[in-house]
């Protein structure tokens, strides 16, 4: 029977990445940038501009790192992370409120660290 990568990812019980979300491509430059660093320093990163291949079931990816191998959550915040509305993009609320999740699920009241690059306020 074939398994599914999820599947496979969430058998080894290994919390030792940590994730970077940032709004693609507009922040895409300081994802990599913080990702080389952190790499640099010794720690497991996942980034999407590393991990993701075109074309490919990308949520399936990303759902799978959150739920069975992110440590911390570090949420990239920017003007480039908001539609022309003012709200949040589609893809960074989907990463936050799963985060959301797997920090009560965890119990670890600073799973999500924010990283403000620009002038966004501190409110959004």
């Amino acid at each position: 029977m074939a398994e599914t990568k999820a599947a496979l990812i969430e058998d080894d019980g290994v919390r030792n990445a940590i994730f970077i979300s940032h709004a693609t491509p507009g922040d895409n430059i300081f994802a990599i940038w913080l990702g080389s660093r952190l790499a640099m320093a010794g720690y497991e990163v996942w980034c999407d501009q590393g991990k993701l291949i075109g074309g490919e079931d990308f949520w399936q990816d990303i759902e799978s790192a959150l739920r069975a191998r992110t440590i911390k959550f570090v949420l990239v915040v920017s003007s480039k992370a908001f539609d022309e509305n003012g709200r949040l993009r589609d893809g960074i609320a989907k990463e936050i409120a799963l985060a959301n999740v797997l920090k009560k699920k965890l119990k670890d009241d600073y799973f999500i660290v924010p990283m403000r690059i620009d002038e966004t306020s501190y409110s959004d």
